[in-house]
C-alpha cells in the first residue's frame, strides 16, 4: 500500500463538513519525467494486475485489521493496515468516512472512464486523502532491459530459451512428468491396494485438498487393512501403512474410526455441524442476527459453485435452496427439521 496522498486543497475545502458524490473516475500508471511532469509507463515495463484505491474522510484513520476468511488462500495471515472509520454523530452520520474503488482488470482499465448511471454515485463525508494499493508486476528484466522479465529461482529454462520459464509446462523433453490417481474405498477390501510406504504417504497427501494430514505412520497391526489406509476426523487425517500383509481386516473396520464428527466455521454467521454415524443424523446449528435473514452454503466458497444452502429469514423461518450463478436459484423441498429456535442478545 502506498503512502497517504492528500487531496487537492480546493477539494478538501469545498467538501469540508459536507458530502461528496463520486460519479466517475479515470486512472493511469505514470512516472515523473526529467522536467517534473508525468509520463505513462509502458505495459512492458510495469503491469497493473489489479488495484484498490481508498478515499479517506477526515473522520477516518489507518488501523490494523484482521484478514478476511476469504483471503485464506494468501500466504500471509498478518494484520492488514487499512483505512477505517465512520462518523458517529451529526447530519452525515450515515455517510461513509471511507470508500474505495477497485478493479480486477487493472491494466485494461487504464485511461478508461469508470462511470455510474445518472443519479448514482459513491458518497463520502469530508474527503481529505486517497491511499492507493496497486498490485504491480515488474515486466522488465532485472538488469533494466525491456526484453523478457524476471524469472523465479526454480525456473528450469536454459539461457536463451525460446520459451519463458514462467510457462507451466514448457515443451521440452528435459522434464519427465508422471501422474498417479488414488481413490478412497470406505468399506470392504481394495482390489488394488497401495503397497509401498512412499506411495502411501503420497496418496494420503493428495487425496483431498480440504484434508490436512497431521501424521504419517508405519505399523504392523492385525486390526488394520494391509498396505495403505487413512483415518479422517473432520478436516484432519492420519495416514497409516500396515506392513502386516497377512492382515484380514477390511476397510471401515478399524476401531479408531470416529462415530461422531464435528465442525465449526464462523464469519457473519456461526455454523456448527455434528455428524453422528451411528444414528445417521446431522445436527446443524446456525446463529445469526435476529432482525435480518442469513444463510450458509455448503461445499462452496462462491455462488458460482451453485451450493446447497440453508436460509433463515428475519422471522426464523427456514428454507433450503440450490443457488444459481449470481442468481436466487431454486427453492428445494424441505429435508431438514427445526428442533429449536430461540432469540437472545440480538442473535437467533
Amino acid at each position: 500500500m502506498q503512502d497517504r496522498m492528500p487531496n487537492p486543497a480546493d477539494i478538501v475545502a469545498r467538501y469540508n463538513n459536507s458530502v461528496m458524490s463520486v460519479t466517475g473516475y479515470e486512472f493511469d500508471v505514470v512516472r515523473k519525467n526529467a522536467t517534473g511532469g508525468f509520463d505513462p509507463v509502458p505495459c512492458y515495463e510495469a503491469y497493473n494486475h489489479h488495484y484498490i484505491v481508498y478515499m479517506m474522510g477526515k473522520d477516518s484513520k489507518m488501523a490494523a485489521i484482521k484478514p478476511s476468511p476469504m483471503a485464506a488462500h494468501m500466504s500471509s495471515t498478518a494484520d492488514w493496515m487499512a483505512p477505517v472509520g465512520l462518523p458517529t454523530d451529526g447530519p452525515d452520520a450515515d455517510i461513509p468516512a471511507v470508500t474505495y474503488f477497485s478493479e480486477g482488470n487493472g491494466n485494461e482499465g487504464r485511461k478508461s472512464y469508470h462511470g455510474y448511471p445518472a443519479g448514482y454515485g459513491q458518497l463520502i463525508a469530508s474527503p481529505v486523502a486517497v491511499v492507493p494499493n496497486p498490485m504491480m508486476i515488474n515486466t522488465k528484466s532485472p538488469d533494466g532491459s525491456r526484453n523478457g522479465g524476471p524469472l523465479p529461482a526454480s525456473s528450469q529454462a536454459p539461457p536463451g530459451a525460446l520459451y519463458s520459464g514462467m510457462i507451466e509446462c514448457p515443451c521440452t523433453t528435459r522434464i519427465v512428468r508422471g501422474s498417479a490417481e488414488y481413490s478412497v474405498q470406505p468399506t470392504g477390501k481394495c482390489t488394488k491396494g497401495v503397497m509401498s510406504v512412499s506411495a502411501c504417504y503420497t496418496a494420503g497427501s493428495t487425496i483431498s485438498p480440504d484434508t490436512h494430514v497431521i501424521r504419517n505412520e508405519t505399523v504392523s497391526s492385525a486390526t488394520l487393512p494391509p498396505g495403505c489406509s487413512i483415518q479422517v476426523n473432520n478436516n484432519t487425517a492420519v495416514v497409516t501403512y500396515n506392513t502386516l500383509q497377512t492382515s484380514t481386516a477390511t476397510c471401515g473396520a478399524g476401531t479408531q474410526l470416529p462415530s461422531v464428527s464435528t465442525g465449526h466455521a464462523v464469519s457473519l454467521v456461526d455454523l456448527r455441524v455434528r455428524l453422528d454415524g451411528a444414528a445417521r443424523t446431522a445436527t446443524i446449528t446456525l446463529t445469526g442476527p435476529v432482525a435480518v435473514w442469513f444463510g450458509v452454503g455448503f461445499g462452496a466458497t462462491v455462488m458460482a459453485d451453485l451450493p446447497y444452502t440453508i436460509v433463515v429469514d428475519g422471522q426464523g423461518a427456514v428454507s433450503e435452496h440450490k443457488l444459481g450463478d449470481h442468481l436466487p436459484g431454486t427453492v428445494l423441498a424441505p429435508s431438514v427439521r427445526v428442533v429449536s429456535s430461540r432469540v437472545a442478545g440480538g442473535l437467533r
